[in-house]
């Protein structure tokens, strides 16, 4: 069955929220310029599925035109600063935000 298209965008999100987790600890130690490198070594991983779903999401009326791949992976990077102990509810709560600002509606 498919899924209306944001909530292909937010299970999208859901499974970034899910590696960031993992990768966290890794990523909170690098600085800014090694996390440009780290991005530009998985940019085809990241900015294609983004680039889909924002188009079709925007393309659907769902999300904000003005809006690309780029600008949701840098808001994504704030997950590296979200603390072990408050893991589940602030990256969701991050998604919510970022989900709530990326529509239209």
């Amino acid at each position: 069955m498919r899924l209306p298209h944001f909530e292909d965008l937010t299970q999208w999100l859901d499974r970034i929220v899910e590696y960031a987790r993992v990768k966290r600890g890794v990523i909170a130690v690098i600085e800014a310029a090694a996390w440009q490198g780290l991005y530009a070594a998985h940019r085809d991983r990241l900015d294609q599925p983004s680039t889909t779903c924002l188009i079709a999401q925007s393309d659907s009326g769902d999300v904000r035109s003005d809006v690309d791949a780029t600008d949701v992976i840098l808001l994504l990077g704030a997950l590296s600063r979200v603390p072990p102990a408050g893991w589940e509810a602030r990256s969701r709560k991050a998604i919510t935000v970022i989900l709530r600002g990326l529509r239209t509606r």
